[in-house]
């Protein structure tokens, strides 16, 4: 998978990018489960069962927040700019409008 195609409906690929150790994913802001998308991702690149991430996802941030971030307007138009970021785990996460997924590890992880 390449980042910015969709997902599977097993979750996420994830994929190193080998130069700078950032993992992509992607997601289909047309579909429901940012969250979800999220937390398969970070744990697939944490090697941990995304039970324990998805679990304490709320510890750090908002999930239904976060699937309402990217949403389509109440106006009827799409959110095409901008990013969200935030720490899961000890992974740096940015997602952006286009639904790419980017996790970096921390210096803690």
């Amino acid at each position: 998978m390449t980042p910015g195609s969709s997902q599977d409906d097993e979750g996420p690929s994830v994929i190193e990018a080998e130069e700078n150790g950032v993992y992509y994913a992607s997601h289909d802001l047309d579909r429901d489960g940012l969250t979800t998308t999220v937390s398969l991702a970070v744990a697939e690149v944490a090697g941990v069962s995304p039970t324990a991430i998805i679990s304490d996802f709320a510890n750090y941030v908002d999930p239904d927040g976060l699937d309402r971030v990217f949403r389509t307007r109440p106006d009827g138009t799409a959110c095409t700019e901008g990013h969200i970021e935030f720490v899961v785990e000890g992974y740096r996460v940015r997602v952006d409008s286009s639904g790419e997924i980017a996790i970096t590890p921390t210096a803690e992880s």
